[in-house]
């Protein structure tokens, strides 16, 4: 249990740990934004897909808030339990309505959307860019799915106290393309497959 000035601690990582993803995401939004060049649509024209947070995953709305300006937000959600996740159109304020597992999602009717960049929570994490999840395989099927392998900036989100040493995995795991945490960012370069 977590008390006085331990709880403050926390929150103070917490907050940290936001302001970095919301620095890193406005960074990638910017370069998006020079890379499109002078025919660029305004800002805004970038997608995130963050989560609704369950148990202790690190609370990534704070985030989609701060990022209104800078790009359209969406959260995923399950349309099968063997499929790769979907994504809806979600802005904070927008209504939520109960989806599998109970998690919050957008309500039907909001528009179907691919994201650029994609949040990801994650229980551990290593030194090499591996995520380990709650074990669903909802993100492995998603950030397999060709759709998403070339297209999707992905950004795992956790605390410094989460990474694992010799984290196991296998040849479908794909590395994220970054991971947060309260100290600052890692990028992990990789080369995509198709």
């Amino acid at each position: 249990i977590l008390r006085g000035r331990e709880l403050g601690d926390v929150a103070v990582a917490g907050a940290d740990l936001q302001q970095h993803a919301i620095n890193l995401i406005r960074s990638l939004a910017e370069a998006s934004a020079a890379q499109a060049g002078a025919g660029a649509e305004p800002p805004g024209h970038i997608i995130v897909a963050g989560y609704a947070p369950i148990k202790r995953e690190v609370n990534c709305l704070p985030i989609l808030a701060s990022i209104q300006d800078v790009a359209q937000t969406a959260l995923p959600v399950v349309v099968d339990r063997t499929l790769p996740l979907q994504f809806r159109a979600w802005a904070p304020g927008d209504a939520l309505q109960a989806g599998a597992f109970d998690i919050p999602v957008p309500l039907d009717g909001a528009p179907w959307v691919t994201p650029d960049i994609m949040l990801l929570p994650l229980i551990g994490f290593d030194a090499a860019g591996y995520r380990l999840g709650m074990g669903g395989g909802f993100y492995d099927r998603t950030l397999a799915d060709p759709v998403y392998r070339q297209a999707v900036t992905t950004i795992g989100l956790g605390y410094k106290a989460q990474q694992i040493d010799g984290l196991p995995h296998e040849a479908h795991d794909q590395p994220l393309d970054w991971i947060v945490t309260e100290e600052g960012s890692m990028s992990f370069a990789k080369e995509r497959t198709a």
